[in-house]
């Protein structure tokens, strides 16, 4: 249950990484003022609301330290997403330093 709740934690602030994404591009095309009332950033901010109850729970039942290195997987769905919503690059560098994010997990974890 921990491993599934810190995946709707990673997925739902990848999912409001996103919106918020979209939310500055909407606020460049109709002005910062007329911008910030747009719907991505109310539903980034639903989003990333939804986030932090996930996380208030996954804190009650985890120890911060192992719950904090599991939420570094954050690191690895926001450029993924990013790829399949703008088409953003992943280089290898990034991939490598990923890796070595997964690794750095695992060894927290032992």
């Amino acid at each position: 249950m921990k491993a599934f709740a810190l995946l709707i934690f990673a997925t739902l602030i990848a999912v409001g990484q996103i919106f918020f994404k979209k939310a500055a591009i909407a606020i460049g095309e109709g002005g910062f003022l007329v911008g910030l009332l747009n719907k991505w950033l109310f539903a980034a901010l639903l989003v990333c609301a939804a986030a932090v109850i996930v996380w208030v729970w996954i804190l009650k039942t985890t120890p911060l330290n192992l719950a904090y290195a599991y939420s570094s997987i954050v690191y690895l769905t926001v450029p993924v997403a990013a790829y399949f919503a703008f088409n953003e690059k992943i280089d290898a560098f990034y991939a490598v330093g990923c890796l070595l994010i997964v690794i750095g997990v695992l060894v927290a974890n032992l």
